[in-house]
């Protein structure tokens, strides 16, 4: 009867709108998490800091505590990494809460961009590392083995033989593995999501490094995983030039690129190591 398929339609809606709800749920308490360390990571640097500058003893001591304090702040910047990331993620959830419950009102979704508009819409930009010390994801510097990914980070994904631009949407710690999206895909879209192994996943820079962080680039000669531009797809390249302090972006010579001698413009957020490839 109509009745029994409308309870039907209303349980199973009940059931799409369960996970993004657990999920959501999920990145807030992660989101809350992520600020109490900050604010445990900020109390630790105020106290190195008042140390240092209290210090009456050897120089030897100084240079270990500045070097504490140090490490606090890089610390405290992975946090506030994380953070972005978790944001990003978040929106992506109430974006699904929203259509789900759109739809269930009847209500039209909104006019879909088309794909070249999606990809001019993307951020490129890095906030700037001050110093010349490594950090993780600071420029060609990688992320290290100890680091963990989070929901909303940006990186590239081997789905198949193809390395694609996504947004990591769920991790599973338990085997590391999570699972991602083309970042050009709508939020709503989970059907579109993959479960990718973390060792086929590379997470995009999230630092510009000074133009005298010299080992933070690549260097003319390189090979790299670069994203050819106009797509949301990775290949590898290999380094022409690396950004100038007027042109701060990748000049790059694409493999198998019906004309080989052109070279391509590429930002340096999707410059990435050239890994398992």
């Amino acid at each position: 009867s109509s009745s029994s398929s409308s309870t039907r339609s209303l349980t199973q809606t009940g059931k799409q709108m369960t996970q993004p709800l657990k999920e959501a749920k999920d990145i807030f308490q992660q989101l809350a998490d992520t600020v109490e360390d900050l604010k445990k990571i900020q109390t630790s640097i105020a106290h190195q800091t008042q140390t240092v500058r209290k210090a009456k003893s050897t120089g030897t001591e100084i240079r270990n505590a500045a070097k504490r304090t140090y490490e606090s702040h890089q610390q405290f910047n992975a946090k506030l990494a994380k953070f972005s990331s978790l944001l990003v993620g978040c929106k992506r959830s109430l974006s699904i809460i929203v259509e789900k419950k759109s739809r269930r009102k009847g209500m039209q979704p909104q006019q879909a961009q088309s794909q070249s508009e999606m990809i001019d819409s993307l951020d490129t930009s890095l906030p700037l590392w001050p110093v010349l010390r490594a950090m993780p994801l600071c420029g060609s510097l990688p992320f290290t083995s100890k680091d963990q990914l989070a929901i909303g980070q940006e990186v590239a994904a081997r789905v198949g033989d193809d390395w694609i631009l996504s947004v990591v949407t769920r991790t599973r710690q338990k085997d590391s593995k999570s699972w991602v999206a083309d970042i050009l895909r709508a939020p709503q879209e989970q059907d579109k999501c993959h479960l990718v192994a973390n060792e086929n996943i590379i997470p995009l820079p999230q630092w510009e490094p000074r133009m005298d962080f010299t080992r933070a680039f690549f260097s003319k000669g390189d090979v790299v995983l670069a994203l050819y531009p106009r797509t949301t797809c990775f290949y590898e390249a290999t380094v022409h030039r690396p950004p100038t302090k007027t042109n701060k972006k990748y000049i790059l010579f694409f493999k198998g690129d019906s004309t080989p001698s052109r070279t391509y413009e590429v930002p340096m957020k999707y410059v990435l190591n050239a890994v398992n490839l």
